[in-house]
């Protein structure tokens, strides 16, 4: 049962506030008279330095004692006739806002009453009704609110530090600047709430509704939100640090320039939210679903993202270096500039992707699929794609040189002005490829399959291109200087005023190749007629 009823908590509070008023009237008074005594000094000091010249009759000590006699009872007219001074002033030292400390006022109807910003710290209000109560700058440390009812109230400034507010309801509360560290909040409802500039450090909020809650630049860093729901939520600038997150539904949030330094984000939410420029190095977000999300800028160097959903999201000038991806679908996603270097994207879904001028360094693309991926003047130079799907994809003056793709098919695809120098190309495919200025200088493209492929001008020299098949294909203009063709088929291939300068043509079949005007000085093997 409650110590107190609602009468007599605001019958306390009531008194408390006379005492504050008087207590500040006392302070006022204290003020007015080192006022006047300072005014009065300097006034003496004048005086003295006139008497050097023309002596007078001293007046400075009458006219202090004047002054703080009538100063004397205007402070007792406002304090009350029948009071001294100094009896209010022994009245403010013992004044203590501490009275409800640990009391129990659980169950009781508290709505709409002023607090005055007291202690009320191990105070039990299970179950009690605060609705637009006012505990603005009040000090509610392990104070118990579970079930309590605090929509709408004013807890700016608050203190709740270890406090359980569990199962609490706090829709439109104002919690702005609070400190809830190590707060218990399990399942407590906190929609369209204000939490700007708060700070739940360390705190428990499991299972906790915050749909539509305000938390720009509030601090959850090592905070325990797993299966919280956040849906179109403000978090801009927010700090999640080490916080864990498994499974957080953030939908539609905003959480632009957020941090979240090795935040557990596995299984989360996130699809079309907006975290534009967010720090999430070091981040798990295994699982997670980012479909139509912004990441544009966002920092994910070295997160581990495998097997999420990122179809469709916009990851423009992203830093993803040595970032794990393994898995993940980033079919149609705009990933235009950005760094994954070193990045680790083994059968990863790239389909339709736009990939221009993205950094893809020693990145690691085994069995990735990038069907139809746009990737003009991308750089891929040492990257592994080994096995990849590139099929139709877009490779306009990209650089793979010296990249490994080894059984990667490239089929329809577009590698105009690419540089593949050094590349492995072993057994890979290039069918209808249109490879026009491309350059293959020292590359492997041993048994690989380059029939009805357009090599207009691509540059083949030094390469292996041993038992590799350019049946049709169009060579014009193309420089074979020093490459190994032998046992290649040149079945119906256009080689006018192509290059073969010593080149090894051994068991090459050139049958109904269109020879033209073609370069075979130093050449051996099988030189066409």
């Amino acid at each position: 049962m409650a110590d107190y009823t609602r009468e007599e908590v605001e019958a306390r509070l009531e008194q408390y506030q006379q005492e504050l008023a008087a207590r500040q009237d006392i302070e006022e008074y204290e003020e007015v008279i080192e006022e006047i005594e300072v005014e009065v000094e300097v006034d003496a000091e004048a005086e003295e330095g006139e008497a050097a010249e023309a002596p007078a009759e001293p007046k400075a000590a009458s006219a202090v004692e004047d002054a703080v006699e009538d100063a004397d009872e205007a402070g007792t007219d406002e304090a009350g006739a029948d009071e001294e001074p100094a009896e209010e002033e022994e009245k403010s030292s013992e004044l203590s806002d501490a009275f409800f400390q640990g009391a129990d006022l659980s169950g009781i109807d508290l709505s709409d009453i002023d607090f005055l910003g007291i202690n009320l710290n191990e105070t039990n209000f299970s179950r009690s009704d605060l609705s637009r109560a006012r505990l603005a700058e009040a000090t509610l440390e392990a104070g118990v609110l579970k079930g309590a009812n605090l929509s709408d109230a004013d807890l700016s400034h608050a203190t709740f530090d270890r406090a359980d507010l569990s199962q609490a309801v706090l829709e439109n509360a104002n919690l702005q600047g609070a400190s809830l560290k190590g707060a218990r909040l399990l399942q407590a409802v906190l929609e369209r709430a204000n939490l700007r500039e708060s700070s739940f450090i360390e705190a428990v909020l499991g299972d906790v509704n915050l749909d539509e809650a305000d938390f720009s630049r509030a601090d959850f860093s090592r905070a325990d939100l797993a299966g919280a729901r956040i849906q179109s939520a403000e978090l801009t600038r927010a700090k999640f640090n080490g916080a864990n997150l498994k499974g957080v539904d953030f939908t539609d949030s905003k959480l632009s320039m957020g941090v979240f330094f090795e935040t557990d984000l596995e299984n989360a939410n996130l699809n079309r939210v907006k975290i534009r420029g967010a720090k999430l190095r070091g981040a798990n977000l295994k699982d997670a679903r980012l479909s139509r999300a912004d990441l544009t800028g966002a920092d994910l160097s070295e997160a581990k993202i495998l097997n999420a959903d990122l179809s469709r999201t916009k990851l423009g000038g992203a830093i993803m270096r040595r970032t794990h991806l393994e898995g993940a679908d980033l079919s149609e996603a705009d990933l235009n500039i950005a760094d994954l270097t070193q990045a680790n994207l083994i059968n990863v879904v790239l389909v339709g992707a736009d990939l221009g001028r993205i950094k893809l360094i020693d990145a690691n693309l085994k069995g990735a699929r990038l069907g139809k991926a746009l990737l003009r003047r991308a750089k891929l130079p040492g990257a592994d794609l080994t096995g990849a799907d590139l099929s139709g994809a877009d490779l306009t003056t990209a650089d793979l040189s010296g990249a490994h793709m080894e059984g990667a098919d490239l089929s329809r695809s577009t590698l105009c002005e690419a540089s593949l120098e050094g590349a492995h190309l072993k057994g890979s495919f290039f069918l209808g490829a249109d490879m026009r200025s491309c350059n293959f200088a020292g590359a492997d493209l041993a048994g690989a399959q380059l029939a009805g492929g357009k090599l207009t001008r691509a540059n083949l020299s030094n390469a292996t291109l041993k038992g590799a098949s350019l049946e049709r294909a169009d060579l014009e203009h193309a420089d074979f200087s020093g490459a190994d063709l032998s046992a290649a088929n040149l079945k119906g291939a256009k080689l006018d005023e192509a290059l073969f300068k010593k080149a090894n043509l051994e068991n090459v079949d050139f049958t109904g190749a269109e020879v033209g005007d073609a370069d075979f000085s130093g050449a051996r093997g099988s030189v066409p007629g």
